[in-house]
């Protein structure tokens, strides 16, 4: 289902796994996932994306990143814009690690590219301070 929001943009309906319903818009979902780029341009998104392997309270947390990231692009100044990125993303991942898992797996099943690199990132940090933590 393809609505327009009150600033005109086109917005899309992404359907989790237990049945929450998110709306987002175009722009930010092709900015940020391949999958959804593609469906979109293919007029797939038209009656509403159905994530099945998504649950609604990881797509909740994507969809929050996908807007937070599309919505600093209208910032002029690069640095202003990556720092409130970095704050942003630091807060972002700061969650427990069976939430990291599946929004992993959530931007590993939407080829969200930078959310995917975000988090894995992450990960790979907890690792290596347990690791270091255990080597001490």
């Amino acid at each position: 289902m393809v609505a327009t929001a009150d600033n005109g943009e086109n917005m899309i309906l992404l359907i989790s796994s237990d049945g929450q319903r998110f709306e987002l818009s175009e722009a930010a979902a092709s900015l940020q996932s391949q999958t959804l780029f593609h469906m979109i341009e293919d007029d797939c998104a038209d009656s509403g994306i159905p994530l099945p392997n998504v649950t609604g309270v990881v797509l909740a947390k994507v969809v929050e990143y996908f807007n937070k990231h599309a919505a600093t692009e209208a910032i002029a100044d690069k640095a202003k814009r990556e720092e409130e990125l970095k704050s942003f993303d630091a807060e972002f991942v700061d969650v427990d690690k069976t939430m990291l898992l599946d929004i992993i797996l959530a931007a590993n099943y939407l080829n969200a590219k930078n959310l995917l690199d975000l988090t894995c990132q992450h990960a790979t940090d907890l690792i290596m301070q347990e690791h270091d933590s255990g080597a001490s």
